[in-house]
């Protein structure tokens, strides 16, 4: 089993090789490979880590013949790479698995996660895109992080959104704290699943699952705690226009074990709603150690500006229309 890793989201031309056997040997060097494909006639070359469980790596390999399979399970300390804290990094990563045996040495079936097109695992930019943004902890420990960027442009006058989350097995808690309101302005004649997203409101997409997804629910509340809970068929993954793009709305949320609380304080220019979304929508209940895709928005208008909106975000799409899913954040449940 092979793991080829480097921090940072440039095609590598310096990463660790990290092997481990089922006898529990493990090899451990950092390839330099400064053409990033291993050019014939171009450099290339290891530097050998000496004392690997001395440095904080440990393996353990248990075989089980009966079944055919064996398994590893390795520790590689962050510090390698000056990357620990790794919250909000990008990483490239490759993984592989040669296969061999007694009659077929030195023969060997090369099998990898990112195809490099050739029999050669060291060509860097077939290498995966791996990076955690935020990591949400089990309640009543949570995480929170704020936005206050216009979208597409990055308008610093956006107002500040703050969001808050943890899990339990079967919940996800989520909070956003809207601050700097002035208009608390929403249509008070709207109920559940109504077009709340034509005024005031604070958004969150959500994915199980680390691709870009083309299915994801929406969630949305306003300031009068009516929510908006469906689920977005965009298999263009951008709202293409001409492309399919529609809606599977939750009409019992309550029911299903949705709940909302939402508190207004015009003195202090600010609104708050608590929400916990049931994880068995996602078939994602015990999340822990899963990577899910998210997106965190709020809009902005009042009598004078409606129907026109400030847009504001947490990762930009860089466009205004918030269904474009590669914008989505990586959301690590610990």
């Amino acid at each position: 089993m092979e793991a080829f890793i480097s921090k940072g989201s440039a095609d590598p031309q310096t990463y660790l090789e990290y092997e481990v056997g089922p006898n529990n040997v493990t090899f451990n060097a950092f390839i330099y490979n400064p053409s990033r494909v291993r050019q014939e006639g171009a450099q290339m070359d290891q530097a050998f880590i000496s004392d690997p469980l001395g440095d904080g790596f440990k393996t353990v390999t248990r075989l089980d013949k009966l079944a055919g399979t064996w398994t590893t399970e390795s520790q590689i300390p962050l510090a390698l790479f000056n990357g620990e804290d790794s919250t909000g990094s990008v990483w490239r990563m490759n993984f592989f698995r040669t296969i061999t045996s007694a009659e077929e040495f030195p023969e060997q079936k090369l099998c990898g996660w990112r195809n490099t097109g050739e029999a050669n695992f060291h060509v860097t930019p077939a290498f995966g895109t791996i990076s955690v943004d935020v990591k949400v902890p089990a309640c009543p420990s949570t995480t929170s992080f704020t936005f206050n960027t216009g979208i597409p442009a990055v308008d610093p006058s956006c107002p500040l959104t703050k969001v808050q989350m943890c899990y339990t097995p079967t919940q996800l808690k989520l909070d956003f704290t809207a601050y700097n309101e002035t208009e608390f302005y929403y249509d008070a004649s709207q109920t559940t699943n109504g077009d709340i997203w034509e005024y005031e409101v604070v958004e969150a997409f959500i994915y199980k699952g680390a691709d870009d997804p083309q299915t994801y629910f929406e969630y949305e509340v306003n300031a009068n705690n009516v929510t908006y809970n469906a689920f977005v068929y965009n298999p263009s993954t951008v709202r293409k226009e001409g492309a399919p793009f529609d809606h599977a709305f939750v009409v019992d949320p309550f029911g299903d074990g949705f709940e909302v609380d939402t508190r207004v304080n015009k003195k202090a220019q600010l609104w708050h709603t608590s929400s916990v979304i049931p994880l068995a929508l996602f078939n994602g209940e015990n999340p822990r150690g899963s990577t899910w895709r998210m997106n965190f928005f709020r809009t902005v208008t009042g009598p004078s500006t409606f129907p026109d909106q400030k847009l504001c975000g947490w990762k930009n799409t860089n466009a205004a229309n918030f269904h474009i899913t590669s914008a989505f954040g990586r959301v690590k449940f610990v």
